[in-house]
């Protein structure tokens, strides 16, 4: 199960940015009132705890209970603008998990079917749906995240999804460093950030999908039956050197990692000075766990 896969690597810390920032105070009282609000639109989305952790609660510990950083000094309307990116963004992760889980499923009953089947090569087309479904939302989930930036920073950027598997991204944001309002450090960590994940495993996982979306499905998505001396193989298909359901867990877990780093460096890129935002401390978080767990990020003052 995703549940059961190892514990996620720490978060890259921005270049020059705080690596213990100090925390920022919000009034209980009001935290308690808004947190019921923001409980009923959450209400509307699958229950996921990490997904739930590492964006909407990550993005409410950097900007305030009430995103209230995102009503200072910009423009109005930004605030429902990023709220509505954000929450598009969730909803596409929970599709991927979705895909995940069914995939899982229907390979457990398909092994346990074909365990006293003939020796010889079966298919599930049903299995293969769900990959090809998975890939399709992890493209959508990566396109709808570019938007969290646009909504924070609007008028900056032309690239308003991740095309050309993030390059168009990042020639924007080069551009941008040349705007003389914006934290270098930040934006260079950024596009570390997408690069580094674009070899490690974007550009591969783009390719895929690409692949299916307009040239040609999986052909050889086979399992193939063997009876040997002493045991039952099943030989599973591979997708990139791996089972397609190891793929799929790796996969998914890279996403989420990647959209949050995604979404915390946008937000510290739009923080007016003095603030910044850096890998949180192991101090209290203004959620309790099991979702601090996933809250890897924390707002302080940038040292000057």
């Amino acid at each position: 199960m995703i549940d059961a896969l190892s514990p996620p690597e720490p978060p890259r810390a921005p270049p020059g940015a705080l690596q213990s920032p100090k925390r920022i105070a919000f009034d209980p009282a009001t935290v308690a009132d808004i947190d019921a609000a923001f409980s009923r639109l959450l209400m509307n989305m699958p229950s996921d705890l990490e997904i739930s952790g590492r964006l909407f609660w990550q993005a409410r510990e950097l900007l305030g209970p009430n995103l209230d950083f995102l009503r200072l000094g910009f423009v109005r309307g930004l605030h429902e603008a990023f709220l509505n990116a954000l929450l598009d963004t969730m909803l596409k992760c929970n599709a991927m998990r979705y895909h995940v889980v069914n995939f899982e499923a229907l390979e457990r009953n398909f092994l346990a079917s074909i365990e006293l089947a003939d020796d010889g090569i079966h298919r599930s087309h049903s299995m293969l749906f769900e990959l090809e479904a998975f890939l399709f939302q992890m493209k959508s989930a990566l396109d709808l995240g570019v938007k969290m930036l646009g909504a924070l920073l609007p008028g900056r950027f032309r690239t308003s999804t991740f095309e050309a598997k993030g390059n168009s991204l990042v020639r924007a944001l080069r551009q941008y460093r040349n705007d003389g309002s914006s934290k270098k450090d930040l934006v260079d960590g950024l596009i570390q950030v997408l690069c580094d994940d674009r070899e490690a495993w974007l550009e591969q996982a783009i390719n895929l999908r690409d692949q299916l979306a307009h040239h040609k499905t999986f052909a050889e998505f086979n399992y193939l039956a063997r009876n040997l001396p002493n045991q039952r193989s099943v030989r599973k298909p591979m997708i990139c050197g791996i089972p397609p359901l190891e793929y799929m867990h790796l996969t998914y877990r890279k996403c989420i990692e990647f959209l949050q780093d995604f979404m915390c460096f946008s937000i510290g890129l739009s923080l007016p000075t003095p603030f910044s935002v850096g890998v949180r401390a192991d101090g209290p978080c203004s959620v309790g766990e099991p979702l601090s767990d996933y809250v890897k990020f924390g707002l302080g003052s940038a040292q000057v």
